[in-house]
């Protein structure tokens, strides 16, 4: 039986020095024990230096691929154009995902190979985290996102999600059918993955350039994932609205009762007031439904390309093309 195929994607920001360390790192973990191959999406990096680093490395190991995007679109866009050209170079790879900066550690790939291995229903292994090497902040952030992916998407109590992450085939081809127009890595993966597996591994120190998903880049992907890819806030105004209307029918009903009753008015106001809140909290309830339709019909018809490629070196180059003198753009052909 030969050795399995392992395709690891990695989206890089700025990083340099860390990167020729993570593939000698990768060749020697996974050497003996699979075909693998790297590619590096550059995220159209700022540092000059970044692109020139994954070309060399292109040239250095003939299983290493580099793709640089045309526009900075986040580490979610890198990871999904990776993903791509992993399913048009080899179908049959398990894909492995992690950051650049050596905080994932490419020795614990053979461990989530072997996890993917021994458990035949198992479609993602996540690597877990006891201890992050990340700020307050950042940790609170990870906690409140975490709670969304539990309440919303259905994310095991168990597990955590995070960005080093070994997906079997059939779930990066699923991904790679998705192509979001605003891809968020973590939630499509929720969408498409039924069987989630934790392993525990170490969060090492970064190891190059400074930490570029901050505090506002986090609560924006919140906000993101909240407002537009969830319709949690929408559905709460729907609740909202049917309980208030449900109240205010009731209030009203209490009214007309006492005053049959007692013939006794209590407040004089009390029908054009009942009236305005019933009709306020239908209006909300209906504005709900509404915004639920609108959110399910843009993602039906909306298909503006999540990436478009600069230029591809390496293996990647197989899986470049061009159309009408704009590069490729995230979508298969």
């Amino acid at each position: 039986m030969g050795k399995p195929a392992v395709t690891i994607v990695v989206p890089v920001y700025n990083s340099v020095e860390s990167l020729p360390l993570l593939v000698s790192r990768a060749a020697h973990a996974l050497d003996p024990l699979a075909q693998w191959q790297v590619i590096f999406v550059d995220d159209r990096s700022p540092n000059l230096k970044t692109w020139p680093c994954l070309s060399k490395l292109t040239e250095t190991y003939s299983n290493v691929g580099a793709v640089r995007l045309l526009k900075n679109r986040g580490r979610a866009a890198a990871a999904f154009c990776g993903i791509s050209h992993v399913c048009s170079l080899n179908s049959d790879a398990v894909v492995v995902v992690m950051d650049d900066d050596l905080q994932h550690d490419p020795a614990d790939i053979p461990r989530m190979l072997a996890a993917l291995e021994d458990d035949p229903e198992a479609d993602v292994v996540l690597a877990q985290f006891a201890v992050k090497e990340h700020t307050a902040l950042a940790r609170m952030g990870s906690w409140l996102k975490s709670r969304i992916d539990r309440y919303y998407y259905g994310l095991p109590s168990d597990i955590q999600l995070t960005s080093f992450v070994a997906l079997k085939p059939r779930v990066a081809a699923a991904l790679d059918c998705m192509q979001p127009s605003f891809p968020l890595f973590g939630a499509q993966l929720l969408k498409v993955a039924g069987s989630f597996r934790g392993l525990a591994c170490v969060h090492g120190l970064r190891h190059d350039g400074a930490v570029t998903f901050t505090f506002r880049k986090r609560l924006s992907l919140f906000a993101r994932i909240l407002f537009s890819d969830t319709i949690m806030i929408l559905r709460l105004f729907a609740y909202a609205g049917m309980i208030i209307a449900t109240t205010a029918l009731l209030v009203g009903v209490f009214f007309a009762a006492h005053k049959l009753v007692s013939n006794q008015t209590l407040v004089g106001w009390t029908s054009l007031l009942v009236t305005t809140i019933l009709l306020g909290g239908l209006n909300m309830f209906l504005c709900g439904l509404i915004g639920i339709n609108i959110v399910r019909t843009k993602e039906n018809v909306e298909r503006l390309p999540a990436w478009i490629e600069r230029e591809a070196v390496g293996i990647a180059a197989s899986h470049y093309r061009e159309m009408n003198g704009v590069y490729s753009q995230g979508q298969n052909s």
